[in-house]
């Protein structure tokens, strides 16, 4: 054979192989992202990473002002909790997202925010770990309590509020190369 014509071969079957692998990348990536940008200071962004496979995934990720993502937490327990909703505070610094947990009775309690103004999470240490199921509601209720100071301190809530639908319809499916890394 002649040499240009083995070469021209093995770019078909190279060129074949990435595209097999680019496609079952793309087909085998289960998430969907949509992002939220502060109301006052738009370079300020919230992620929401949302699929999962057998339950639902949805990952909370902060982008500050030229920084990298950073990864906060998984606002989705199943059966604990699940998320209810995000809301920026009046001066956009802060974000706080609620879920609905079951330890408080199926009711919505802030247990994240997100202080841009400091870049700094305000999140409970047992929120970080593999479930909530024997956190008291105590705890729960102290969380609230905190993130509610800290939004008072920021003027109140802005009044839009993103809950599951507004979060559904903003999710676009992103190229696997997209997603953040952590």
């Amino acid at each position: 054979m002649k040499p240009k014509l083995i070469l021209g071969l093995a770019l078909v079957l190279s060129g074949g192989l990435f595209g097999c692998w680019f496609a079952a990348q793309q087909l085998f990536q289960d998430y969907n992202l949509a992002i939220f940008s502060s109301p006052t200071f738009s370079q300020n962004e919230i992620w929401f990473m949302d699929g999962g496979f057998l339950d639902r995934d949805l990952i909370l990720i902060t982008k500050p002002i030229a920084q990298k993502p950073q990864k906060l937490a998984n606002l989705c327990w199943f059966p604990d909790c699940g998320f209810s909703s995000a809301q920026w505070s009046k001066d956009g610094q802060i974000i706080a997202c609620s879920v609905t947990a079951k330890a408080v009775g199926n009711r919505s309690v802030l247990v994240i925010a997100f202080d841009f103004s400091k870049n700094q999470s305000v999140m409970p240490t047992w929120m970080r770990g593999s479930g909530f199921q024997n956190v008291p509601e105590a705890e729960w209720k102290k969380q609230d309590a905190a993130i509610q100071s800290i939004i008072a301190a920021h003027g109140g809530f802005d009044d839009e509020k993103i809950n599951d639908n507004i979060l559904r319809i903003r999710e676009k499916h992103p190229w696997f190369w997209q997603l953040p890394k952590f």
